[in-house]
């Protein structure tokens, strides 16, 4: 049990809650990354002390093969990897371009190194995309925009974790969270 943190100043930092003093971080396999500002991170399943984190380089950075980062050519806002660690969600956080969200296949080449390949990108949101989260089950993928929109997208997996569990209806809502005017002010 533990969390992991990421900083503006490139540091990615790894916290035990059960073996650490209170705020203490016991882990030697921090990442730090100089020349990146980090804006975020995401845990890699059932692989202990390895991470995918992005920050304003336009790249996804793995600490495990920090020599070499994938190049995504878009600043990443948010990073979200499904249950099983088959695929990865990348939220386009760019002040001036639409939030897209691009989804990376993930898997392993022939020496047992990570591979990002890129399956898909869907225009989100008609700004940059704040926040972003899978669902327990991974049916459901959540995202917030600066457009003041959170859209719940449908994910189709074909080897979902939670596959013996039962799916969950859950019903779209028909009313309008944020008025216009609302939304111009934020502008």
């Amino acid at each position: 049990m533990g969390f992991v943190s990421a900083g503006q100043a490139g540091d990615v930092y790894f916290w035990d809650l059960i073996n650490s003093k209170e705020n203490a971080k016991i882990s030697d396999k921090d990442f730090t990354q100089k020349s990146v500002q980090l804006t975020t991170v995401a845990c890699i399943p059932d692989k202990q002390y390895e991470v995918l984190c992005a920050g304003n380089d336009r790249k996804i950075w793995n600490n495990n093969m920090a020599k070499q980062p994938f190049d995504v050519q878009s600043i990443i806002s948010q990073l979200s990897i499904t249950h099983n660690g088959k695929a990865c969600f990348a939220g386009v956080g760019e002040a001036n371009k639409p939030g897209a969200i691009v989804i990376f296949k993930i898997s392993e080449d022939a020496t047992g190194q990570m591979k990002l390949d890129k399956i898909n990108e869907v225009q989100a949101h008609s700004k940059a995309i704040e926040r972003m989260r899978l669902s327990y089950d991974n049916h459901h993928l959540f995202t917030v925009g600066q457009d003041g929109c959170l859209i719940i997208h449908d994910v189709k997996d074909r080897d979902p974790k939670g596959k013996n569990r039962e799916r969950e209806s859950l019903a779209f809502s028909d009313e309008i969270l944020t008025e216009k005017t609302e939304i111009d002010q934020y502008q």
